[in-house]
């Protein structure tokens, strides 16, 4: 899976997105940037739940799906926020 991926290359992601893929070409996607870069599996798993549930038509019918990550960083460049 993805976050093992990303903790065996000490690499954090910024952004998750996913994808739905309905009649060629259409597809609808929706991306969200993380606060604080992560490479915990429950937290992405959670974001990537929230989004589905924002962009899922149950009265529409998907040929494929699919989640990325995106600005992948390493785990050691991570800088707290001064406003969080």
């Amino acid at each position: 899976e993805a976050t093992k991926k990303l903790q065996t290359q000490n690499l954090n992601c910024q952004k998750l997105g996913i994808f739905l893929r309905q009649e060629h070409p259409h597809t609808v996607s929706i991306d969200q940037e993380l606060k604080t870069p992560s490479h915990n599996y429950q937290e992405l798993k959670d974001l990537s739940h929230n989004l589905l549930q924002k962009l899922y038509q149950p009265n529409r019918q998907y040929r494929a799906a699919g989640i990325y990550l995106a600005n992948l960083k390493p785990q050691n460049s991570n800088q707290p926020s001064l406003f969080a």
